[in-house]
């Protein structure tokens, strides 16, 4: 008998294959064609037993690395014809694929094992889990509605045979999908099929199932503004999965919860909060959620002046997003750095990555993100004195995807870009129509803070100092006391302006003090440069020309640098605002 050693050392020396480097026991073909010429020369029979040897050979010899190597051993049994084994493996091989983002390997492993478990008849609970692993693939590739369709039909599937398990899974992922900010948010639907699986899961004692009811009521009470109730079921939720050792599900409540604790609370306690989801997530290398962890906690440390902190999970959330092709949270991390370029008055930079931004947004359908970024240009707009052109990129932008809080964010700035135009009765009415949406108690949007700084803004216009102060005194006090610094400098700047027209000068000083500390802080260029400019209104007003001409050299040197750093095309419009150039006149 012919040793296997002697037949690969006689296919070597006729040059049909060669030897992987580095091993002596791994050959590869010369050429695909001859690997397919053998193949097709094999009987079916033998080539059901070479795979079935193969997949074993497998199993035994890396026993270790069965997820490394599950995609393969699916395909060996399926070439094998052996259905339990070959679905085993599709089922494994798609967890390992969507733990690291390649949903179109997983998509496909999924399929594989949702055509194979009917005739496996596996149990209803895997059923289940599987067709929700499904479904979750589908968001992650931004395939919503997909997905949307998907859970309804496995709910169909559940009526058809009568069964509440099955009906139960479907509810809970068809809420959850229905409740983030994507085309198919509908937070009524969430609601009324959360309700229903929350009943399902009770009747049954399945605390799994209510646990996740459970944190579904946490993003539904968040996103409806209730921040309080929000987080109140988030301790129910936490509780029971305490109870039943449900780790994952304790990190995803404590995940979501953090949004509002920023508004209930301050942001030191939603980054605690996140910080306890962020261990479980390294702990279970879950690391689309980790992404998303550290995309939270970049954007949280950015509002609270934090900055430090910000670049050291800035750039670590950036890499994590690009091994694992994760372009949700990359559009929500970059997102956020443009956030603060502008915030910072590097215009031209927010410019440069905004059109990457929305595309990355776009492919993964976080249509929030998309609107944010309109909002946030248009606003850029309206800074460097082009408040016509914002209003004209809101119209043209308005079809895309729209949620309650970016709309009422929308109508506040286009208030502020009308009163910048001086069309008050325009501003009135799209003011009118952000207050109506308004959550009142939910700064984790913004939604309130905007709304105060367009409505001081309108009324200074009109003449009504008083009301500007009023408008501004409790947002302040909320933003302090959350220890959220974004947007606090502007909000003192408004107050400032009313108490000078107002005649209180000593208050004045004291706010344009507290804007200055927070400003720099947050090196806030735009804001800083405008604390230079009433202050020298301030100083001339008390007939110290000195320290007014100090004040407008310091605002002079951020106008110089801010002008440097926008784009070209808004320099000239930039630079002609009333105050900027009572700056350059004064210096």
């Amino acid at each position: 008998m012919i040793s296997s050693d002697s037949k690969l050392l006689r296919l070597e020396n006729a040059d049909l294959i060669r030897r992987l480097l580095g091993s002596d026991l791994a050959y590869q073909f010369k050429h695909n064609l001859i690997q397919e010429s053998a193949y097709e020369s094999l009987l079916r029979h033998d080539r059901r037993n070479l795979h079935r040897a193969t997949a074993r050979a497998l199993e035994n010899a890396y026993p270790q690395e069965l997820d490394g190597n599950a995609a393969l051993l699916a395909k060996h049994y399926a070439e094998a014809g052996d259905e339990e084994k070959t679905y085993g493996y599709a089922r494994r091989a798609g967890d390992v694929a969507r733990r690291l983002s390649a949903y179109q390997e997983a998509l496909m492993q999924y399929d594989t094992a949702a055509l194979l478990a009917p005739r496996l008849q596996v149990p209803t609970a895997e059923f289940v889990e599987l067709h929700q692993a499904r479904g979750r693939t589908l968001e992650l590739m931004g395939k919503h509605d997909d997905a949307r369709e998907a859970y309804r039909a496995l709910y169909d599937l559940g009526h058809k045979r009568n069964d509440s398990l099955i009906k139960l899974g479907a509810l809970l992922a068809l809420a959850t999908l229905q409740l983030y900010p994507n085309e198919t948010q509908n937070l009524q639907a969430a609601l009324e099929a959360n309700q229903q699986a929350l009943e399902l899961a009770r009747a049954s004692a399945d605390a799994a199932s209510e646990t996740r009811a459970l944190w579904n009521m946490v993003l539904y009470e968040y996103f409806s503004g209730r921040a309080n109730d929000s987080i109140r079921y988030g301790n129910e939720g936490l509780a029971l999965a305490d109870k039943h050792g449900l780790t994952e599900l304790r990190a995803y409540i404590l995940n979501d919860m953090s949004r509002a604790i920023v508004s209930a609370a301050s942001v030191p306690d939603a980054l605690r909060t996140l910080e306890q989801a962020r261990a479980i997530w390294t702990e279970t290398q879950n690391l689309p959620m980790l992404a998303d962890n550290l995309a939270t906690t970049c954007e949280l440390s950015f509002i609270s002046g934090d900055l430090g902190a910000f670049e050291r999970l800035y750039q670590e959330a950036v890499d994590l997003c690009h091994t694992i092709g994760n372009d949700w949270n990359l559009s929500y991390v970059q997102g956020t750095r443009l956030q603060l370029k502008a915030y910072q008055g590097d215009f031209e930079s927010f410019v440069r990555g905004v059109a990457q931004v929305k595309k990355l947004a776009l492919a993964s359908g976080f249509g929030a993100r998309i609107s944010a970024s309109v909002i946030l240009e248009a606003m850029m707009m309206g800074e460097l004195g082009a408040p016509a052109g914002g209003l004209a990129h809101l119209e043209h932008n308005a079809t895309l995807h729209s949620f309650q809080f970016i709309e009422l964010w929308r109508f506040g700035i286009q208030s502020y870009l009308y009163t910048l135009l001086g069309e008050m009765e325009q501003a009135s009415r799209d003011l009118a129509r952000a207050r109506a949406g308004l959550l009142p108690n939910d700064l984790s949007n913004y939604g309130p803070i905007f709304i105060a700084l367009c409505s001081a803004e309108l009324d200074l216009a009109l003449g009504n100092p008083a009301a500007a102060v009023r408008e501004t005194e409790q947002p302040i006090l909320r933003l302090r006391a959350a220890h959220v610094k974004y947007l606090l400098p502007e909000l003192f700047i408004l107050r400032t302006r009313g108490l000078l027209e107002l005649g209180q000068h000593d208050a004045a000083e004291q706010d344009l003090q507290n804007a200055e500390e927070v400003a720099r802080a947050m090196q806030d260029r735009p804001g800083l440069w405008q604390i230079y400019a009433y202050r020298a209104k301030l100083e001339t007003m008390r007939g110290n020309a000195e320290g007014a001409r100090a004040a407008c050299l310091q605002a002079r040197a951020l106008l110089e640098w801010i002008a440097e750093h926008s784009p070209q095309e808004y320099r000239d419009s930039f630079l002609v605002r009333p105050l900027v150039q009572y700056v350059f006149d004064a210096a």
